[in-house]
């Protein structure tokens, strides 16, 4: 059992190792070019087939005009997640089945992923009061709101933050992108890829384990870290 497990680890290794080696021997510059002739992400033309970044409409109203919400919880499996302002609270989904999957309690809308993606849209009227926490394994997360606070760990997927007010945020995702945009910031930001790429405003930067960037804007309220393993993280 131990030879097997030693076996084991060994192949882990050469695999990682050869990941590595397979990524610097890209030719960076010309992938971003392709990159933005398509209008896709570097992540999607060095790993075409590894994610499906395709989401589907979430349309069916499974909840309206809830009140006392103040949590958001994100768990397991796979979803595509889409968090705006609006007149109301309500809660949409691709698909009616998606209602035996999440609940209410304590002030708390907590969903559960499963093995087939569905596509949510959360509105709330007062999104400056929720505070959004999320650990699952495959999909996406868009913020296009100011909260009040966010904690995001995702496996494989993307991360897109488009608002008009910094918040304190903290973003983990395994492979795949991180993309953060806010039109006022007053924040300090912490950033780092392992393998991959970051583009921090007019700054670029790729390679394998470079180090951590730190910048600090206005005040530095706002505590944001942005952390990925394989992929690109854009900020601007």
């Amino acid at each position: 059992m131990k030879k097997f497990l030693v076996i084991i680890g060994i192949l882990s290794l050469i695999f990682t190792a050869g990941a590595v080696l397979a990524f610097t021997s890209l030719d960076l510059p010309d992938l971003k070019d392709q990159a933005q002739e398509k209008n896709i992400s570097l992540w999607e033309v060095v790993f075409p087939k590894e994610i499906d970044f395709s989401r589907r409409e979430a349309d069916q109203v499974l909840e309206d005009n809830l009140s006392g919400i103040e949590r958001i919880q994100l768990d397991g499996g796979n979803l595509n997640i889409r968090l705006v302002k609006g007149d109301r609270f309500q809660v949409k989904a691709s698909d009616l089945k998606a209602s035996h999957y999440y609940r209410i309690e304590d002030g708390c809308l907590a969903i559960q992923g499963r093995k087939e993606t569905i596509s949510y849209e959360i509105t709330s009227p007062n999104p400056e009061k929720l505070i959004l926490s999320g650990d699952f394994d495959n999909g996406s997360c868009q913020i296009e709101a100011r909260l009040l606070q966010g904690d995001m760990s995702l496996a494989n997927g993307e991360v897109k933050v488009n608002v008009d007010q910094s918040f304190p945020l903290t973003v983990n995702v395994d492979n795949g992108s991180i993309y953060y945009h806010a039109q006022e910031l007053n924040a300090k930001f912490t950033t780092s890829v392992d393998v991959g790429s970051i583009k921090f405003f007019d700054d670029n930067y790729s390679g394998v384990g470079f180090d951590e960037i730190h910048e600090s804007f206005g005040q530095g309220r706002d505590d944001i870290q942005l952390t990925l393993d394989v992929g690109e993280i854009s900020v601007e």
